[in-house]
C-alpha cells in the first residue's frame, strides 16, 4: 500500500472514530489500527504520535464542515465586516459542535 494511501486510510479510520465517541483521549491507536486495517506501527511512522493523528483529524473534519459553509462567492453583496461577522459565527458554532475534539486539536498546535 503507497505511503500516501495509508495516511488517508489512517486518517478517515480516526475520522469515523471521532465521530462516534464524545471523548477523544479514549481513543487508542489500537482501535484506530483495527478499523483501518494497518499495523500499530504504521500510525507513528505517518503521523509521529498518537495526538498529532487525532490533532489531523480534528482539522480534517473542521476543514470538511467549514467547506461546506465557505465559499468566497457566496453573496458577492454582503460587505466584508458582515461577511466576516458571519466566518466567526459559523466557526464558534462549527468549534462548540466538535467542543471535546477541539480541545485535543488546539492542545496539539499550542504544543507544538
Amino acid at each position: 500500500m503507497a505511503e500516501q494511501e495509508m495516511k488517508k486510510k489512517i486518517l478517515e479510520a480516526t475520522v469515523s472514530i471521532l465521530r462516534e465517541t464524545s471523548s477523544p483521549s479514549s481513543i487508542t491507536v489500537r482501535q484506530i489500527a483495527k478499523r483501518a486495517n494497518v499495523s500499530i506501527g504504521s500510525i507513528n511512522y505517518n503521523f509521529g504520535s498518537k495526538d498529532a493523528l487525532i490533532a489531523d483529524a480534528v482539522w480534517q473534519m473542521m476543514g470538511v464542515s467549514a467547506a461546506d459553509w465557505y465559499t468566497p462567492d457566496t453573496n458577492p453583496g454582503v460587505d466584508p465586516v458582515t461577511r466576516l461577522r458571519q466566518m466567526f459565527k459559523e466557526g464558534m458554532r462549527l468549534a462548540s459542535s466538535y467542543e471535546s475534539n477541539m480541545r485535543v486539536g488546539l492542545l496539539h498546535v499550542f504544543e507544538t
